[in-house]
């Protein structure tokens, strides 16, 4: 289910950018933070996702880490290095982004 939504989101990168950039909100946390945490959280809980969700943060974000493939197919399977390697990135980038010291929560490696 989440490898379709995500593909799905895809498909309309502008609607979607629109959607997932939804700026400041009065009085509280910046409602895109909550989430980016999630799509961080989810991807590092489960590796099958990483893929799909990577591509939606790539999509939202318009940034990419090395070695990413768009094209890659999103049913693949990641390695350890190159989960290392997205998780990494994008926890920096939400750093950034959202000017946070609070970070995604990330599951353990198996």
């Amino acid at each position: 289910m989440v490898r379709a939504c995500a593909a799905a989101v895809v498909q309309l990168p502008e609607d979607a950018r629109a959607v997932m950039s939804t700026g400041r909100a009065t009085r509280r946390k910046d409602p895109a933070e909550s989430l980016a945490a999630d799509l961080i959280d989810r991807m590092s809980e489960r590796a099958e996702l990483l893929p799909a969700i990577e591509k939606v943060l790539v999509m939202w974000s318009g940034k990419s880490r090395p070695g990413f493939k768009p094209q890659a197919n999103l049913k693949r399977t990641v390695d350890d290095k190159e989960r290392a390697a997205a998780l990494e990135f994008w926890k920096g980038w939400f750093a950034a982004r959202f000017k946070s010291k609070s970070e995604p929560a990330v599951a353990p490696s198996k």
